[in-house]
């Protein structure tokens, strides 16, 4: 029975791509005066992945970007929550650039060339815009929302029912590419896929952040822990840390940032770790304290606010890392990790335990940073790979628009 279910499986998959090789195979230049892009927008918080790429689009006279926003999924309740901070803050952000409602909008009528997705998850988004259907009407196109760490996410981060729907995939690494590429090696070889690594927009951003010394009176520290408990994944200082937190804030002047990911307190109370009043009174708690929640700006606001980071696991460390800040990591070493993330560790500090975080935050705050002359000099190697990535994105698409 195992075996047949294996198979019928495997039937599945392999129907599943030749579907999309059909129509992947189908898309060709539309003929438009100008290149239309439609940027599927769901989370502010993760907008500095693919904004740099946008915001070049609306300064080319070639091309006609706008944005289509979607209401954030609720993991708890397993639907879309109403609109709020998300349409906000895109029509703020960009309010000389075209902004629709996805529910108000007819995707095939806005005859896109190109689509770029947020987040390589289908069930977050509304039928008709989940990349399982897009690719019947346009050319698909991704960014990474995250880098990996971890050679844990490879899979995950290159999973098939995404991305055998992709026509461009743009990845953060050249192992990225060198899996994307092996995956899809007749869709590659035959050029009905297209995977590049051009550099990362979001690293690329970081380089070009002009880093200020902290003021050594008030210096800001942000707190991220991880949204899964799952040692597997990295897990969450947040439960051992919590109380702690509270009194690093109380012993110090400082500013602190609590930046949890964003799905941390959702999953927490849906896998009964907390109630929703515990995690309303912690909050409040915080607030007592003057310690600032942040869940819903773009990642790179928040950073570039920040002297310096303690973090679990998480991509945001790569960035962070670009703008030569000290970051204090608390997920332990017990990961395959990336050879790059290798270098970033290498060149920052870690704590296994809070007593460590107390004690590198002293010396921090004192302005000794003892590992900041090599952390530079790789970071300087860096400036090749990614400065400059942003536009090799967009002329990929003009040349692609132009070729085919």
């Amino acid at each position: 029975m195992e075996l047949i279910k294996k198979y019928i499986k495997k039937c599945k998959s392999v129907l599943k791509d030749l579907r999309a090789r059909y129509y992947l195979t189908r898309h060709h230049t539309q003929g438009h005066e100008k290149i239309r892009v439609a940027f599927i927008v769901q989370m502010p918080e993760i907008w500095n992945k693919i904004s740099p790429v946008f915001e070049k689009m609306c300064n080319d006279d070639s091309f006609y970007p706008f944005l289509i926003v979607v209401p954030s999924f609720n993991i708890v309740t397993k639907d879309f929550n109403s609109f709020g901070y998300e349409l906000q803050y895109f029509k703020k952000l960009y309010e000389n650039i075209d902004v629709f409602e996805f529910d108000q909008i007819n995707i095939n009528e806005l005859n896109c060339d190109y689509v770029f997705l947020q987040r390589p998850y289908d069930d977050y988004l509304p039928k008709g815009l989940k990349a399982i259907d897009l690719v019947k009407i346009t050319k698909v196109c991704y960014i990474p929302y995250g880098y990996a760490p971890s050679k844990v996410f490879y899979d995950m981060n290159t999973d098939k029912e995404f991305f055998r729907n992709v026509y461009f995939f743009f990845t953060d690494s050249e192992e990225v590419l060198s899996i994307i590429k092996q995956k899809f090696k007749y869709n590659d070889l035959n050029q009905i896929q297209h995977f590049e690594f051009d550099g990362y927009p979001a690293c690329e951003s970081s380089l070009l952040t002009q880093v200020k010394e902290f003021d050594k009176q008030k210096p800001t520290i942000t707190w991220t822990p991880r949204w899964s408990t799952d040692e597997i994944i990295g897990g969450s200082t947040f439960l051992k840390y919590k109380e702690n937190m509270l009194d690093l804030k109380e012993k110090n002047d400082i500013d602190l940032i609590f930046r949890p990911h964003p799905l941390m307190f959702d999953n927490f109370i849906r896998e009964g770790i907390m109630t929703k009043g515990e995690v309303d009174t912690y909050l409040d708690e915080m607030c007592r304290l003057g310690i600032s929640y942040d869940s819903q700006s773009d990642i790179s606001v928040v950073l570039n606010k920040t002297d310096i980071l303690i973090s679990d696991l998480s991509s945001i460390i790569n960035e962070f890392f670009l703008t030569g800040k000290p970051i204090i990591y608390t997920s332990g070493m017990n990961f395959e990790f990336t050879d790059y993330f290798k270098h970033i560790l290498e060149n920052e500090y870690c704590a296994d335990n809070f007593s460590e975080v107390e004690d590198i935050c002293k010396t921090l705050l004192k302005k000794s940073d003892s590992k900041l002359i090599e952390r530079m000099k790789y970071i300087d190697q860096l400036k090749k790979v990614h400065i400059g990535a942003s536009s090799r994105i967009v002329n990929a698409i003009k040349e692609d628009f132009l070729n085919h």
